[in-house]
């Protein structure tokens, strides 16, 4: 983890100091302020794609404040949720009422970001550069679903474990229309290694709980990020 640390240094001292060196317009007259949705496609790598050898979906909302009128430089956070795969099985039961249970594994990040717009762009084309560090879970829950009048359902966590996650990114605004941009991103993400539940082929059991192997592994993974954002 002291890798990590000192990784995340190296890269935010010399952005920091290049952003303060930098040339900037004058013609922004006030704070400008991003909301951004993305899609993300994410692929695993090395020690990660062992446990979960597929591309899987996940969605992130940020927010970024600039950090002064003048400059390119913004600070924000970004929220992140991704899903590695579930099972699902119908549970009968010797004089109880039948359920349904749903069990999935998922992860949830929380990153505190770093963003510099180069001053070089090309018409509506705004290329950035971004670093993250923050904390993730990963998480495998159960939703059961009881076939009774109600249709009632409670959510169990069968297990959770909470790591380190960072990022080194880079992207583009693209103008499309008055303060809407399209957004698209480019990610490396790793984190600390962490124990997870992943779901096998098919169930092996009638619980499908049952069916997930327990894994640990560092988290690293290439993502594609694609999405809006709205200046505010």
């Amino acid at each position: 983890m002291r890798d990590i640390y000192i990784i995340a240094l190296v890269i935010m001292v010399p952005l920091v100091m290049w952003s303060q060196d930098s040339d900037m317009e004058q013609d922004i007259a006030e704070d400008i302020s991003f909301v951004d949705f993305y899609l993300d496609i994410n692929r695993p790598l090395q020690e990660f794609k062992k446990s979960i050898d597929e591309t899987y979906i996940g969605f992130s909302f940020s927010y970024m404040v600039q950090r002064r009128v003048e400059q390119y430089s913004f600070f924000g956070i970004q929220l992140s949720y991704a899903h590695y795969g579930a099972l699902s099985n119908t549970v009968s039961t010797q004089g109880f009422e039948d359920f349904n249970d749903n069990t999935g594994s998922n992860s949830l990040g929380l990153q505190f970001l770093y963003r510099y717009y180069t001053p070089f762009f090309y018409k509506t084309i705004e290329p950035f550069i971004e670093i993250g560090l923050g904390p993730q879970v990963f998480y495998t829950q159960t939703t059961t679903t009881f076939f009774d009048e109600n249709n009632s359902s409670e959510v169990n966590f069968e297990e959770a474990d909470l790591g380190l996650l960072y990022s080194v990114s880079m992207g583009s605004n693209i103008k499309i229309y008055e303060m809407v941009f399209g957004i698209i991103k480019f990610s490396y993400q790793g984190g600390s290694a962490m124990s997870y539940l992943v779901p096998q082929d098919m169930l092996s059991s009638e619980i499908p709980i049952d069916s997930f192997d327990a894994t640990q592994s560092s988290t690293q993974h290439f993502s594609f990020q694609l999405g809006i954002a709205i200046s505010i």
